[in-house]
């Protein structure tokens, strides 16, 4: 995602193929559940994103989280790799 943009996905999204980047003040958001099946998922920057379900990372992918915030309102399951360099990860209900 380009810097300054706005994504909202209204029911589950997955990663399954490839490496995805939400860039500076960018937004992503979930209305529903987050897998990361593969490969890496980068928030960098000031970006901010919100999962409003689950989010899972699968074994051999990778989370990778810098200054900024997350929000996950259910649970994570985690059998890869869950890097937080800084920011916020606010994990459970709002």
């Amino acid at each position: 995602m380009k810097p300054g943009a706005k994504m909202i996905v209204n029911g589950n999204a997955q990663n399954a193929k490839g490496s995805m980047t939400i860039q500076a003040n960018a937004e992503l958001r979930v209305n529903g559940n987050f897998a990361i099946s593969a490969d890496t998922v980068r928030f960098e920057n000031t970006s901010s994103g919100i999962i409003t379900g689950d989010m899972s990372i699968a074994f051999g992918a990778v989370f990778f989280r810098n200054p900024g915030s997350l929000s996950i309102f259910g649970i994570v399951f985690n059998s890869g790799i869950l890097n937080n360099l800084g920011g916020i990860i606010e994990i459970g209900a709002p």
